[in-house]
């Protein structure tokens, strides 16, 4: 969120997640469902990986053909 210079409530209304969810998430440090992860993920510009605990580099890539498939329907609301 810093790299993006994003506040909270700019990125929950920018992924279409509730403020207070987004709050209770960072706050709790309680990992969110995975469709918003992904969201957040993409919103962010880092791979999921990156986004839930930190580790790799950071970038946004998808090697495997069946995560981007699932993501791709994940993305598409089906």
């Amino acid at each position: 969120m810093k790299i993006k210079a994003k506040t909270q409530s700019a990125m929950a209304k920018d992924c279409g997640i509730p403020y207070s969810t987004l709050r209770g998430w960072m706050n709790k440090k309680i990992f969110p469902p995975l469709e918003d992860a992904y969201y957040l993920s993409r919103y962010l510009g880092v791979s999921i990986e990156y986004f839930l605990n930190g580790k790799g580099s950071g970038k946004a890539a998808l090697t495997n053909e069946k995560s981007l498939i699932s993501f791709k329907k994940v993305e598409l609301g089906k």
